[in-house]
């Protein structure tokens, strides 16, 4: 009985020495602002950049993000892709809500600038904000949206596609025939 009584009392032992070195070890990694993780994969950058959109688009995405990812060092930024797997991972609370969505997933992450890829339905959401509780600042891609607060646009100028279209189609009839052109919004 002794023995027995011996041999608990040194396996608690053991295993409070193990649980004081395990908080020992937490503690360290705390005061050093560092975690395993972060050592092994994680860079310390000035700048944050979200790359935001639809499945759809993951493609002309993934493009971006590398243009972006190259320059990443020279800007001081980590860039970030964030497109959900599937159209019903964005979609599933009705329609306008994927852009919501991805906005939701920015004001969790506080990235200081977003580029987002956007469709024309997409309105009625709220923007995402940084720490600070100011908007973060959104470059949007694809479609132009005026009730989206965004610094800058890039995509297609629409009035200058369909004055080329006239031109050349004028040019193709030799000014000899009627061009109609209908909007099937």
């Amino acid at each position: 009985m002794k023995t027995r009584l011996k041999v608990s009392v040194l396996l608690l032992f053991l295993l409070m020495l193990v649980l004081a070195c395990m908080y020992f070890f937490y503690l360290i990694s705390l005061i050093s602002g560092r975690n395993a993780r972060d050592s092994v994969t994680a860079v310390e950058r000035s700048n944050h950049v979200l790359i935001l959109g639809e499945p759809e688009d993951k493609n002309f995405l993934q493009s971006i993000y590398e243009g972006a990812k190259s320059l990443e060092e020279a800007y001081d930024c980590v860039v970030e892709l964030y497109v959900p797997k599937s159209i019903l991972d964005s979609k599933s609370a009705g329609e306008g809500q994927g852009l919501q969505t991805l906005f939701d997933y920015a004001s969790f992450v506080h990235p200081d600038g977003i580029i987002a890829c956007v469709s024309a339905q997409d309105s009625a959401v709220s923007y995402p904000e940084n720490r600070l509780g100011k908007p973060v600042p959104i470059v949007t891609l694809s479609q132009y949206n005026a009730e989206i607060p965004q610094i800058s646009y890039i995509g297609t100028n629409y009035s200058e596609v369909g004055r080329k279209i006239a031109v050349e189609s004028s040019k193709f009839l030799a000014e000899k025939g009627r061009i109609a052109i209908i909007n099937m919004q």
